[in-house]
């Protein structure tokens, strides 16, 4: 989408006129119009002191993590690596994350402890999958040697999964093969990736797990936009 059809689609959502938008980047109506209908494009100068007013300003949280986020990106761009380093000082460790603290609130034989130990595990272990993957793609090591690697780390996935029945990781393991596939040009890894979404979804619904917020994601990631091509993975997410 171009940049000039995002802005007038957020702008709208969010219930502002061009005019109101105009006075807070302190810019005229006209070019807003100008950005709207892709005459021209914002200068990228405004982009700094827009994030500064954004953490001078606002009160949400993920908004000025965003907004750190595009400075940081910008700083280092620049060959400021302190300052995008510096970017980041009043962001919490992993201990100060809301979900480690809310497990930490409740007593360890409670119903709502169990919750969230299992909510931080599914988010940990897609993370830190997803970080053991990227270690071994992103190298200078041989195509066949990465792949090799590939395979070490999916059986390491599938033993926690047979101790645990954490049926969860199978999407983790598509994922790997996907990306991986990707970064490696290996078409191959597709057919893998498909047949490890194909088993997570197996196991949700033989567990009656609702799977309507995985399909919704799979439908609409653009991280698959190139799997949802093919045809046996359109027949897996049309199935019920």
């Amino acid at each position: 989408m171009h940049i000039g059809e995002n802005i007038k689609r957020l702008r709208q959502a969010k219930n502002i006129t061009q005019e109101k938008l105009a006075e807070y980047l302190n810019i005229s109506a006209p070019a807003v119009s100008k950005w709207e209908r892709r005459e021209t494009l914002p200068d990228i100068t405004m982009v700094i002191p827009l994030c500064q007013r954004i953490l001078d300003e606002c009160t949400i949280t993920s908004v000025r993590y965003g907004a750190t986020h595009v400075l940081a990106k910008i700083y280092k761009a620049r060959g400021e690596y302190e300052k995008a380093i510096a970017c980041f000082n009043d962001f919490p460790s992993w201990y100060d994350t809301k979900g480690h603290r809310l497990e930490q609130l409740h007593e360890k034989n409670s119903d709502q402890f169990r919750f969230w130990v299992n909510k931080n595990l599914t988010e940990l272990l897609d993370f830190a999958f997803n970080k053991a993957g990227k270690v071994i793609w992103y190298t200078q090591d041989s195509v066949e040697k990465r792949i090799a690697a590939t395979t070490a780390l999916v059986s390491a996935i599938e033993g926690y999964i047979k101790a645990t029945g954490y049926v969860q990781a199978y999407s983790y393991i598509a994922a790997v093969y996907h990306e991986g596939g990707k970064v490696l040009n290996q078409e191959g890894q597709h057919d893998k990736a498909y047949e490890y979404y194909a088993a997570f979804l197996a196991c949700k619904k033989r567990t009656g797990h609702d799977i309507s917020d995985t399909l919704k994601w799979l439908q609409n990631t653009p991280f698959l936009a190139k799997l949802r091509k093919r045809k046996d993975f359109k027949k897996l997410l049309s199935q019920k």
